[in-house]
């Protein structure tokens, strides 16, 4: 059996061929390609634009109106119908932009953004009213809306009555759309109002981009909405879901990627900044360890200089101390004269011990003030005075000679508690930190002033002070 096809001949292909082209680039097709203005947003309604540049153009309405509106994807592709077509339409967007259970909360930049878009775009003709639904119904006249979108709450409940307070504004003409008729999960409802109305009204249902369900609600739509409606489940109807929905996925790849490109750039800004702020930590850590190391090697000069100091000292005691006579404090009056002075500079008060008693307690008093050159020891005494681990109510009780001499607690740590062995704190051990630091040890630093200014940063173990020592 030979088919129609094969009888045809060159010139009845070559007529085919043009007729096809000519019924592709009909005007009646151009609000299918239409490129919507409004790019750039996130949106469940992309995978629609080109069905609202259709249903708008082909219903001409006098006026739209759109319940929930969000970034306004799919207000924006009405609008651009409306000016494309150069229709007579006036289009309101109703909502509160500030988000719900289902689009999320967000901020007042939303509204602000679309706002001025809305004006320099479509501001000659559109409104977007900032009001409750319930608010808003009472300034629109009953029987003038010819195209209703209703995208607010997505409740059953919610939906239901925000059909139920607009529906007396449909006009005669009026077409009637929910978006998210195919969400059937969680507290969605859209689809049960939409199965109610369509056993009362000609309707159809687009299943792509969440559900897009068509309500044919006056008794006057156009004739290509009711024929959309007759179609239902036959074969043009599912052509019609098939081609709209092609066409619709070039708008949700482009949303896609734009939003792949925008997640891009705000995660390499966000990397950027981490850079930055690791490059600015490591400056500032630079600066700490470069300030470490000079109030270090300061220490060791001082160390040093203290050192040279008790070792003239101490024979310069020797020395009067061998040309004394033990009998008395009478004879050896310079040796006395020695020990008096130093006993005055170091704020050590007089006592009535019998001369040869005193003089082991007294050197063993000069080696300790003397590691302690107080004028030079201001660094270091800082250090210890802000240590958290420096406590000096506890350390005035714990060693009651520093309190009986009315010593600062941290200058006495600083040079010479940490030398006796004293621990700064119920929190830092002087001992087991030398133990642990044979290098601290080795080079006589102040322990406590090491962890705080070194050993911190290297991360040196903390040790903990077991028991008070007692005073020396």
């Amino acid at each position: 059996m030979t088919s129609p096809i094969s009888q045809a001949g060159p010139a009845d292909h070559l007529d085919a061929g043009l007729e096809s082209l000519a019924q592709i680039a009909s005007p009646m097709l151009a609000p299918l390609f239409q490129r919507p203005r409004r790019t750039g947003r996130p949106s469940g309604w992309w995978g629609h634009v080109p069905f609202a540049f259709w249903i708008t153009a082909l219903c001409e309405p006098r006026i739209l109106v759109e319940l929930g509106t969000h970034h306004g994807v799919s207000y924006a592709a009405f609008c651009e119908a409306v000016l494309r077509a150069g229709l007579p339409t006036r289009c309101y967007a109703i909502d509160h932009w500030k988000g719900d259970a289902h689009a999320g909360r967000f901020g007042e930049q939303v509204y602000e953004e679309l706002s001025a878009f809305n004006a320099a775009a479509y501001g000659t003709f559109s409104v977007l009213i900032r009001a409750d639904f319930d608010e808003a119904v009472r300034h629109f006249e009953d029987g003038s809306i010819d195209l209703l979108h209703i995208d607010g709450l997505h409740t059953y409940e919610a939906v239901r009555h925000d059909y139920q307070t607009w529906r007396p504004k449909l006009s005669s003409r009026a077409v009637l759309l929910f978006h998210d008729t195919n969400v059937r999960r969680d507290d969605f409802g859209v689809h049960r109002l939409f199965a109610e109305l369509a056993a009362e009204f000609p309707h159809f249902e687009f299943l792509h981009g969440h559900g897009l369900g068509l309500i044919a609600h006056g008794a006057q739509v156009p004739a290509a909405v009711a024929r959309l409606c007759g179609a239902g489940v036959s074969d043009l109807g599912l052509r019609l879901r098939e081609r709209f929905a092609t066409l619709g996925e070039v708008w949700e790849g482009q949303a896609r990627e734009q939003e792949s490109a925008r997640s891009f750039k705000q995660q390499l800004a966000t990397l950027h900044g981490h850079l930055e702020q690791a490059a600015s930590e490591r400056d500032a850590a630079g600066q700490r360890l470069d300030e470490a190391q000079r109030l270090l090697a300061r220490m060791a000069d001082e160390r040093d200089l203290a050192a040279e100091n008790c070792a003239a000292l101490e024979s310069r005691l020797e020395a009067a101390l061998a040309a004394a006579h033990p009998a008395g404090p009478d004879d050896g009056s310079d040796a006395r004269m020695i020990l008096e002075s130093l006993l005055r500079r170091h704020g050590q008060a007089q006592t009535a011990v019998p001369w040869a008693q005193r003089w082991r307690r007294v050197v063993r008093r000069i080696r300790r003030a003397l590691g302690d050159p107080t004028a030079r020891l201001d660094p270091l005494v800082d250090v210890v005075r802000h240590s958290l681990l420096f406590d000096p109510d506890w350390y005035l009780a714990t060693y009651p000679d520093v309190a009986a001499a009315g010593a600062d607690p941290a200058r006495h740590y600083a040079g010479f508690g940490a030398l006796e062995g004293r621990d700064p704190g119920p929190w830092f051990s002087t001992a087991q930190y030398l133990r642990c630091n044979a290098d601290v040890a080795a080079a006589g630093v102040n322990p406590l002033v090491h962890y705080e200014v070194h050993g911190r940063l290297e991360g040196r173990a903390l040790p903990s002070a077991t028991a008070p020592t007692g005073a020396a």
